[in-house]
């Protein structure tokens, strides 16, 4: 079968139209007639009027049979070596669309191949399959998604690259970009993202503080091991500490929470368009009594566009809420909401007032003398300065 294609486009400019056309030839003569059998190519050149006087484009086209051509490409690799030819690389790839390639064309593509991020991805899964080495291919396509902040699918790619000689850029800014579109948008993200994320911490790296909070939220919902408990500790303690919360760290084990002041806390959280106000408007009910007041309190976002708002509940109290989001003319206002306090221990300040909102008569009235004895002997050996 003969293939027609355009594998290369040029443009050769200079003072006058003359020197551009010289230029062009010489270039034809270097590039391509030298090294290639000329009597199946073709070529196309004409003057670019946009571009102003000095200005000529050349287009080259190949006609051969494509197993033929294939064949020439594949014997020169491996007889000349492999240096970065345009025309070459061209070639090659134009064939590869059409599935004419083999381990020598394929390991030349991943090494100099650059184009259209869907072109360069589906090339890196077949050189996968051939187990040919992929890691400045892998280094291309990532750092092509991130320039243009389309990323889909790249995980697997990001992991092979991760293998090799990493750019620590470019490997920290795709840890943190995609952290940021799993913690904000709520983007799917293979697992291994977060295995790479945890060897960073154990190599020691610097860790974007987006990165330590999507560990934290994927592992709010998976079994832990024991070995990632001292780290995920440490991230909830650090990120407490900077006063970013969400929601998701209630998950986490009771002592765990206690060591942050979480406990005894409620969170609601919103995630809000950019640029948007938020308020969030809520009572506080004592059993099934509706005849409380809204109260309305404007919120800061806590990361981006996410919005958290704390309450302490106790046993015998629900909470009802909505939010009110403010988008420039537009206001969008959600449905009412219902929630009811998780059941806590007995133990700890908030444990004991909590157990005493079920207690009656005599038995309430023990428990808060003993209460007032022990906050009493707390403050007399515990003494701020």
């Amino acid at each position: 079968m003969l293939i027609a294609e355009k594998i290369i486009s040029k443009q050769f400019k200079a003072k006058t139209m003359k020197q551009a056309y010289l230029e062009c030839c010489k270039w034809i003569s270097t590039n391509i007639v030298a090294k290639n059998n000329s009597k199946n190519i073709s070529y196309n050149i004409k003057k670019n009027e946009s571009s102003g006087i000095g200005c000529v484009e050349l287009e080259v086209y190949v006609m051969a049979d494509e197993k033929e051509v294939f064949k020439m490409c594949s014997m020169r690799l491996r007889e000349e070596g492999t240096e970065e030819d345009d025309f070459l690389l061209a070639l090659c790839f134009e064939l590869f669309l059409k599935d004419q390639y083999d381990k020598q064309t394929l390991s030349y593509l991943a090494e100099y191949y650059c184009g259209s991020t869907r072109n360069m991805k589906k090339l890196w899964h077949v050189a996968r399959d051939y187990d040919i080495t992929t890691y400045k291919l892998s280094e291309r396509i990532i750092t092509q998604m991130l320039f243009s902040e389309t990323m889909f699918g790249e995980e697997e790619i990001f992991a092979d690259y991760y293998e090799g000689r990493t750019y620590f850029r470019l490997k920290r800014a795709y840890l943190a970009y995609v952290s940021r579109e799993y913690v904000v948008n709520g983007r799917q993200v293979k697992g291994c993202i977060f295995v790479i994320i945890a060897n960073e911490y154990r190599k020691e790296e610097d860790l974007p503080d987006i990165c330590k909070i999507a560990l934290l939220k994927y592992y709010s919902s998976r079994e832990v091991h024991q070995e990632l408990e001292p780290m995920l500790r440490e991230f909830l303690r650090e990120m407490c500490e900077k006063q970013l919360y969400f929601s998701f760290y209630l998950k986490y084990p009771e002592n765990w929470l206690r060591e942050v002041q979480l406990y005894d806390k409620t969170m609601i959280e919103y995630h809000a368009k950019p640029g948007s106000k938020v308020a969030i408007s809520y009572q506080i009910r004592k059993g099934e009594s509706d005849n409380m007041n809204y109260q309305e309190e404007i919120l800061l976002p806590a990361y981006e566009d996410t919005y958290i708002k704390n309450f302490i509940l106790f046993g015998d109290e629900s909470l009802r809420y909505y939010f009110t989001e403010t988008n420039k003319d537009k206001v969008t206002v959600t449905e009412k909401s219902d929630y009811k306090p998780r059941e806590v221990r007995p133990i700890g300040k908030f444990g004991r007032l909590n157990d005493m909102t079920s207690l009656k008569n005599e038995a309430l009235a023990i428990a808060m003398k003993e209460f007032a004895t022990e906050k009493q002997l707390a403050e007399d050996i515990f003494v701020a300065y």
